[in-house]
């Protein structure tokens, strides 16, 4: 950076500067000789507060790196982690920082330990290293117990795992082995090993008061608790300063602060203000118009007007949305690896819901239900269609959970998705950890055992899979198809007729060939010699019939086709076997080869669609080589003339293979001329266009477009494009792609859209080779050898081995079963398969005697043909949740739950009755009637104001959002573990008014924003008082978050894109808003991980904020950040401005809302001297390095 940038003293760079020292510090050989080093970090900083933030950040280095243990098992790895921890600890002890703190552990840390750890440890540790026996003097009942170990050392070493001996004992890596009965099982031990690489995150007990066992809960004593009271509204308080009274909730922080003794801090200036505002509430920044029009309107109510105008945005929905799916572990793709089955597709449907109903306003109370039971309630549109399309697609929220997918215990698989969801409801919409008491009661708050069961039963009596699936698979998830209950009639009484007519058509088809069989069989002779001879006519006449000169012989056309094809005489052989719903997906089909390859896929659908590997784009076709030649295109020249050739392939399956060979043939007749060929690497694209154009054909000429193997094939599917124009005629131009779309399975060869028949083939470019054993292999040697009377010779040969069979089949009543496994018998067999000669279409059969039956067939045929012609609706999908227990399980059907024992399906206890927990229930309602699973009544109970916790935690989760923290600063968990409310009166006093407003999320921003609280400015009145902000005596300072980082960068660039919704995009590049940036959960290096987006593993309350030096590199480094610097180069070289002052001074209200000042300027008109003097012909790229610089600010990336 030194060497790029001319030194500069702005408070810009610490963004850059920071992380860079601190990777300093991380890399260092001599720790101690980094000290003068820090202190000219700190100075250059300007000031106390920099210094501070650096000191901070290293802190929050230390613990990164902790976390980053427990992602790698490499040791290598592990021991580069552990020198970055013993560096960071030492740039801490030179920045004066303490390193004597007691571990802070997150929300989302206790609540893996209370879920996944101390289970395990109850089951199968403490009987014998618990509080009644020591064995070894080791206790493994508390965390300071277990860092103080036994007679064998620390029982671990938090955030390492591999050096830690519990985590060696049940590994059964040395001679000690921890349960010494036997070994845990595999997710045990994964999840002890995770907790340790955590830093073994522990509840903190000595500050909480453990519950009584479930027998002595006092259920009245327990509803005292203030998170589980009814909301109480009271009066805002009085307080001395009416002057800084704007809404009611500055009563309520005012008062606190004046008792406390602090003064608030002093307003915002107004270009702060509206950037702080829009940054909330849509993500972007303003624009330097609205700022002005701000500043112009002298009118009181101007800040309201531009909440009013921001909350309109269809962009605010974007905004609160990507909140919103933080919470509920919203992701795109379980795996970059997962089919299409096994995936959530549709989830994208769900994010656009959400987006939708925040821009709507939807009330909250029928958000939350909508996403427990949206499928059973009715459209408010069309109450009576017994369909909810939103309310389908909003149960998504209980699909795309964190189980294990490919789990082979299925059973525990089907309870991991239920305790997914028990936890997604009661903390992610009610603030409270449910999920410890499914082993076990709750240790701290009023949860039973009962409770967590009678929750459950609901969930069992759901499911979200079709089937739990194979064992040794992933297991398929549910896609909904979202139509009517009218339509699905409808389209089931077609796919019925569908399947009754393509059963007559094989049953029909199946008796016309076993009559005419016999004189089939009896003919090999001929067929075998006419093979031979059609394929040496056709080399010196390309306008060669087949079809007549199968007449002519006095055989059928299709079976004399049939053995050229098996011989490898055909000049094009088609790929026959055509598969409607390929890889079980509505609107993907295929034409596959022998024995499955090659293969062409055809996807008519406006989706992406993904299946093994692969990844194929909509409204596309892919091919696929088999593992030793290749596959084809044809286009048969309808025209005489010249043509321009236009054509493009692309891999679809960038995860593995070493790319593909093309090659593009013009065949007239037999002969073959190559018009161009190369070669595309794995993930690549290629033009595969023709060089020399145009390319002059003949009428019937071929143009052939092969994909072939370069090595290793199994990765070689290929997207691929075709467009032929005549050069005459620019009118007529073949398009491959639209071609296939509406019927994809038509025929091989296809017709094209002007009406051509056999336009397009699919072709495999192999030749069969006879097995050494086929009595086909003398004939096939002659063939080669161009012996006619060889191949005579060769052919009745061949008629003998097929006569002797077929003795032997009238011998035995005609059962081929019962002939012997061997050359001959299977030969005879593969003449009748599928792929067999003799397996023709018996609509070829012309003889008078088949003319009835031959009638018949094609009338169903053609019922069949106008049946699927017929345009079928294009049906849509989501993931979600539907009525009754997985199907094939034992949960399948309505039903209530037993006690799983220790969380063991394996030890059940008690049938418990579907309910809900007994403390959150108000005192002296009656049960509920469950009907159903019981969602609905559930949706009712969580979205009802009689719910205790529903609007808090909202209200809550929308202050943190306002003010950097919450009321309550543990926003998913308002039990005895969690932070109690800073402003308790004043958390009731917005739930009621949350309530009261109809649970309306745009009047709490109203109430919230236009308070003097939201106003006020980051500078405290008088520093060094609270310096936590408990009491909101000041706007904390915010960085931004992965999304609006990475938006804001796009906007000021001039380069985003902003259409709302869709399907989500792969590629980082793409100039669209984050939200609809993919998210695939098992991908920990994206650009949103980066910078601390939601993790989708989890319910995320609260994003982590970590400063670390890859941040800085991405921002420096990547093309991404290059290229929006270069755009906005560009944008600022398109102003009329008269000088460089100029464009500065126009660059600021861009990216900051406010103008430069003079030590500003100065410093880039420097910036760009340094930049043209580096390099002098290139205006853009100094321009661009400067706006770089600007993009790389704090002041960018912060929100005042």
């Amino acid at each position: 950076m030194r060497n790029r940038f001319p030194t500069m003293r702005f408070r810009h760079v610490s963004f850059i500067v920071a992380p860079c020292l601190a990777a300093a510090a991380l890399f260092h050989a001599d720790a101690q000789g980094l000290a003068d080093e820090f202190r000219a970090a700190f100075d250059a900083l300007a000031g106390a507060d920099s210094s501070a933030q650096l000191k901070e950040q290293l802190a929050q280095e230390k613990a990164r790196v902790t976390e980053a243990l427990k992602s790698t098992d490499d040791n290598a790895a592990r021991a580069s982690l552990q020198a970055r921890l013993r560096a960071v600890e030492t740039a801490l002890r030179l920045a004066g920082v303490s390193d004597t703190v007691e571990p802070q552990f997150s929300d989302d840390a206790l609540h893996f330990f209370e879920s996944k750890v101390r289970p395990v440890l109850i089951e199968h540790c403490q009987s014998c290293h618990g509080p009644e026996k020591q064995k070894s003097n080791l206790r493994l009942d508390s965390r300071n117990a277990i860092l103080n170990g036994g007679d064998h050392g620390a029982g671990i070493v938090p955030g390492d795992a591999a050096a830690s001996l519990l985590v060696r004992a049940i590994g059964y890596e040395q001679e000690l082995k921890m349960p010494p009965s036997s070994k845990l099982d595999q997710a045990a031990i994964d999840a002890l090993t995770e907790w340790v690489a955590m830093g073994a995150p522990w509840p903190k007990e000595s500050q909480t008061i453990p519950v009584a066992a479930a027998a002595g809960i006092d259920i009245a004593k327990e509803r005292e608790w203030w998170a589980f009271k009814p909301v109480v509204r009271s009066g805002p308080p009085a307080v001395k300063d009416e002057s800084w009274i704007k809404t009611p909730v500055d009563r309520f922080i005012l008062a606190k602060l004046e008792a406390e003794g602090i003064a608030p801090a002093g307003p915002a200036d107004k270009r702060t203000l509206i950037r702080r505002a829009t940054f909330d509430l849509v993500g972007l920044p303003p624009t330097p118009d609205e700022v002005d029009a701000f500043l112009a309107d002298k009118s009181p109510n101007a800040f309201s007007k531009v909440i009013e105008r921001l909350l309109a945005s269809p962009h605010y929905g974007e905004r609160w949305g990507r909140h919103w799916l933080d919470v509920v572990r919203y992701t795109d793709s379980f795996d970059s690896r997962a089919g299409t089955v096994t995936d959530p597709v549709n989830s994208w449907r769900y994010r656009d819901w959400v987006i939708g109903a925040f821009n709507s306003d939807m009330p909250y109370n029928e958000f939350v239900k909508y996403q427990i039971a949206g499928d059973l309630l009715p459209d408010p549109k069309q109450p009576d269609s017994g369909f909810n399309r939103d309310g389908t697609i909003a149960t998504a929220m209980l699909a795309i959970g964190n189980w294990p997918q490919g789990d082979a215990d299925k059973q525990k698989m089907v309870t991991d998705i239920v305790d997914d969801q028990i936890d997604v409801v009661t903390r992610g919409i009610m603030g409270v950890t449910m999920g410890c008491a499914r082993c076990h009661d709750h240790k701290f708050d009023p949860f039973t055992m009962h409770d967590y069961y009678g929750l459950a039963g609901i969930f069992f009596s759901t499911h979200i899979l079709p089937g739990p699936g194979q064992k040794t698979e992933g297991s398929p998830i549910l896609h909904i198809p979202l139509i009517t209950p009218e339509v699905a009639a409808t389209q089931d009484a077609r796919a019925k007729r569908d399947g009754e007519l393509t059963a007559a058509i094989n049953e029909q088809s199946a008796a016309l060939r076993q009559r005419v069989v016999p004189q089939l069989m009896a003919q090999t002779k001929d067929y075998l010699i006419a093979a031979w001879d059609a394929a040496q006519a056709r080399k010196s006449d390309p306008n060669f019939d087949t079809l007549a000169f199968a007449a002519q012989r006095g055989l059928n056309s299709d079976a004399l086709t049939r053995w050229m094809d098996l011989a490898g005489l055909s000049l094009l052989r088609y790929l026959k076997n055509p598969v409607p719903n390929a890889q079980n997906l509505p609107g993907l089909f295929s034409w596959l080869g022998t024995n499955g390859m090659p293969s062409v896929t055809i996807n008519t659908t406006d989706q992406e669609r993904v299946y093994a590997t692969i990844k194929q784009p909509p409204r596309s076709v892919i091919v696929h080589p088999s593992p030793t030649t290749g596959v084809a295109v044809a286009w048969r020249s309808p025209i005489a003339g010249e043509v321009t050739v236009s054509a493009s392939i692309a891999d679809a399956d960038a995860n593995c293979g070493n790319g593909v060979a093309w090659r593009i043939e013009h065949r007239a007749g037999t002969a073959t001329a190559t018009v161009a060929e190369g070669a595309m690497d794995n993930a690549g694209a290629a033009d595969i266009s023709p060089a020399m154009q145009p390319v002059p054909v003949a009428l019937g000429d071929t143009l052939l477009f092969a994909i072939e193997p370069r090595g290793e094939y199994s990765c070689d599917s290929t997207v691929i494009k075709i467009q032929v124009t005549s050069v005459a005629d620019a009118e007529k131009t073949w398009r491959f792609t639209p071609d296939l779309m509406a019927d994809p399975l038509r025929s091989n060869p296809h017709p094209d859209s002007m009406g051509n028949a056999d336009t397009w083939a699919f072709v495999d470019l192999g030749t069969p080779p006879a097995p050494s054993d086929s009595p086909l292999a003398a004939w096939m040697a002659a063939s080669n050898a161009g012996d006619r009377a060889a191949v005579e010779s060769a052919s009745a040969q061949v008629q003998q081995v097929v006569d002797s069979v077929v003795s032997a089949l009238a011998a035995n009543g005609n059962d081929a079963a019962k002939l012997p496994d061997e050359a001959n018998a299977r030969f005879y067999k593969s003449l009748v398969a599928e792929q067999g000669p003799y397996f023709i279409d018996p609509l070829t059969l012309t003889a008078q005697e088949f003319a009835e039956d031959r009638e018949k067939l094609a009338a169903v045929r053609k019922e069949l043909d106008d049946l699927r012609a017929q345009p079928a609706p294009e049906i849509d999908y989501t993931e979600g949740a539907q009525e009754g227990g997985t199907p094939n399980t034992e949960h399948e059907g309505i039903r209530d739950a037993r006690i799983h024992k220790r969380g063991s399906y394996t030890q059940l206890g008690d049938v418990v009755p579907r309910d809900f927990p007994a403390v959150l229930v108000r005192a002296g309602a009656s049960a509920p009637q469950i009907t159903g699973s019981g969602r609905k009544q559930l949706a009712d109970w969580v979205g009802s104001a009689e719910n205790p916790l529903t609007a808090r935690v909202m209200v809550n989760r929308i202050w943190q959002h306002h003010f950097g923290e919450g009321i309550v600063r543990t926003p998913g968990n308002f039990g005895k573990l969690g932070i109690a409310p800073s402003h308790p009166e004043l958390l009731d006093y917005l739930a009621a008014e949350f309530v009261s407003s109809g649970w309306s999320i745009k009047a709490m921003h109203r109430m919230m924003m236009l308070s003097s609280t939201y106003q006020q400015s980051c500078v405290p009145s008088a520093p060094g008082t609270d310096a936590d902000n408990k009491f909101f005596g000041r706007q904390n300072r915010r960085r931004l978050e992965a999304e609006p980082l990475r938006d804001a960068m796009l906007a000021v660039s001039g380069k985003l894109d902003m259409t709302v919704g869709g399907t989500a995009f792969p590629d980082i590049a793409t100039p669209r808003r984050t939200v609809y940036f993919r998210t695939v959960r098992s991908d920990r290096t994206s650009y949103t991980m980066l910078f601390d987006a939601a993790d989708p593993t989890a319910i995320i309350d609260k994003r982590t904020e970590s400063t670390v030096a890859p941040q800085a590199l991405f921002l420096i480094n990547n093309p991404f950040v290059l290229e929006q610097a270069r755009a906005m180069a560009g944008r600022v070289l398109t102003w009329q401005a008269t000088d460089d002052a100029a464009r500065i001074a126009a660059l600021y209200p861009i990216l900051y809302a406010r103008p430069p000042r003079e030590e500003e300027t100065a410093i880039g008109l420097r910036v760009l001297e340094h930049a043209r003097a580096a390099a002098p012909n290139d205006e853009t790229r100094a321009w661009q390095e400067y706006c770089q610089i600007l993009l790389c600010a704090n002041e960018f990336a912060f929100v005042d």
